[in-house]
């Protein structure tokens, strides 16, 4: 029983990619529009964490900044 579930499980894994497309990258070299678009769409996602992790890290440099001001301003 055992053997006929890897045979089942190998035969799926080489026969249903050729079936399958659902990788949207398999096709982006279709056109040069599409891989240009695929290749912008990533740029894009890989961009917003770290703008995020900057703008965050900025914004907290600059209230640690402001607060330290205010504390020397204050004792002197």
């Amino acid at each position: 029983m055992r053997s006929v579930r890897v045979y089942t499980a190998l035969i799926a894994l080489f026969v249903l990619p050729a079936f399958v497309k659902a990788c949207p990258m398999c096709q982006a070299g279709a056109t040069k529009k599409t891989q240009t678009a695929y290749e912008e769409t990533t740029a894009i996602l890989a961009l917003i964490p770290i703008l995020g992790g900057g703008g965050i890290s900025y914004w907290f440099y600059s209230k640690v900044k402001k607060n330290k001001k205010e504390d020397e301003q204050g004792m002197a």
